[in-house]
């Protein structure tokens, strides 16, 4: 009875019985059998950390794109990379609502699925305040979901 092991990732795998193999004089195998057991990924992820960060002032961007600074969150694991979209991650300027976006396009997720990074499309107001919330519907790779929405501010270079 063989069963799908393909989505074990982030999981803690365990041998939990196993049974020895021989052959004999017609070199047929008699038994082999192991059995392991996955303990399910049952631990919300988290923001760990956020560039900027809370708080952070005068933000601006790389040479050449000043009023353009990349947003950079990173998780406690690694995420389901269709969750990081600009529908749970929402950048808006302060006093503007949820509905206004600033960032729009598609994230750039890192080598080892924990961070996600979102450029400005256009140029950002100086001096301005900016706001950003995580939803709490973004995913690890085993479906958890964050408890609640992760917020934070920066503030813009002047």
């Amino acid at each position: 009875d063989v069963k799908d092991i393909t989505n074990f990732a982030d999981r803690a795998i365990k041998l939990v019985a196993e049974y020895s193999y021989f052959t004999d004089s017609s070199s047929q195998v008699t038994v082999l059998k192991s059995l392991f057991e996955a303990s399910a990924d049952v631990t919300k992820p988290t923001v760990a950390s956020t560039v900027p960060a809370s708080g952070a002032t005068g933000v601006e961007g790389a040479a050449g794109t000043p009023k353009r600074p990349v947003v950079s969150i990173t998780f406690s694991e690694k995420m389901d990379s269709s969750s990081l979209s600009t529908t749970n991650i929402i950048i808006f300027k302060d006093g503007d609502t949820v509905a206004t976006p600033v960032i729009t396009g598609s994230p750039v997720i890192s080598a080892d699925g924990k961070t996600v990074s979102f450029t400005p499309t256009s140029d950002l107001l100086a001096g301005t305040l900016y706001n950003v919330i995580v939803k709490k519907e973004v995913r690890d790779v085993a479906g958890n979901t964050m408890v609640t929405d992760h917020t934070f501010s920066f503030r813009t270079k002047v």
